[in-house]
């Protein structure tokens, strides 16, 4: 193979985002259950991103994996043109924060594989 052959098969991660429906459930003080959902637009990253994410310097400060990963890869707005902060991902509900890592493990399917194949 080579790097024109690589790029034809889709070898590289193209700079767009793929929407994704999330939905969650927020419990008031009385707990009543109220169900929410919406669209966002989650990036597709590049193993390099990912690696990057895993050991990046925010990391060592802050142990908050999942809110690096959230402001790296969540986009809100028609068009996917506002970002949250790594702070308003830090404070996101429990249960929104795992709707959008369900949606971001979806578009960049790399644990399920990794997970799968060793099931094998």
């Amino acid at each position: 193979m080579n790097l024109k052959e690589l790029q034809e098969k889709g070898g590289f991660v193209p700079q767009t985002t793929v929407q994704k429906s999330v939905s969650w459930v927020d419990v008031d003080e009385q707990g009543n259950e109220t169900q929410h959902s919406g669209t966002v637009r989650v990036k597709k990253h590049s193993a390099g991103t990912i690696e990057q994410m895993w050991g990046s310097a925010e990391r060592v400060k802050d142990p908050s994996f999942t809110a690096t990963l959230i402001s790296k890869s969540v986009f809100l707005g028609d068009e996917g043109e506002e970002k949250l902060t790594y702070q308003q991902a830090y404070d996101l509900l429990p249960a929104l924060a795992e709707a959008m890592v369900s949606a971001i493990d979806e578009v960049n399917p790399l644990k399920k594989r990794t997970v799968d194949k060793a099931k094998n």
